[in-house]
């Protein structure tokens, strides 16, 4: 058996093959992480823009809550918004309801406290007015669990202040 000198076999060894292989990996996580990241964030966006969204129709429903008397004015009770009350028409899910958390501290008075579930997340709001200030300020503080999945409120929360003002 002769060999030749200078002759190679043709073909990748094992050693560029598992480079080759690790780049690839490398290129593919860094992808995958950022997918993940890219998701996330929009995901965060998008419960920031529910928690105003839901702010801004509470108050602009809230405002609307008043009695025209004939005679040119309004008669107005922020204290006679109930969200909760089966009557009341709104937009809102089945799942709008009364709970027993605290958000206040950006007001003198204080409405209610309530909650809502929307596409697995369940925000806490707190609707609180200025009634010393003319026009009023109407105030929805819109809280959600920095956990998107907690059901009661965390100590650990993100919130959106939405204020409007009522004018009569």
């Amino acid at each position: 058996m002769r060999r030749l000198r200078g002759h190679r076999d043709k073909g990748l060894t094992l050693i560029e093959v598992m480079v080759s292989m690790l780049v690839i990996l490398l290129i593919v996580i860094g992808a995958v992480s950022y997918m993940y990241a890219c998701a996330w964030n929009a995901r965060r966006a998008e419960v920031r823009i529910t928690a105003t969204r839901i702010g801004q129709v509470l108050l602009e429903t809230w405002k609307l809550t008043g009695s025209y008397d004939g005679s040119g004015h309004w008669s107005w009770n922020v204290t006679d918004f109930d969200p909760t009350d089966p009557y009341f028409n709104l937009t809102l899910p089945d799942s709008f309801s009364s709970d027993g958390f605290d958000l206040g501290g950006i007001g003198p008075g204080e409405l209610g406290d309530f909650n809502i579930a929307i596409d697995g997340v369940t925000y806490f709001v707190t609707l609180l007015f200025d009634s010393g200030t003319q026009p009023n300020v109407l105030t929805a503080r819109v809280a959600w669990n920095k956990n998107l999945r907690s059901a009661t409120l965390d100590s650990d929360y993100h919130y959106v202040d939405v204020t409007s003002y009522a004018i009569y």
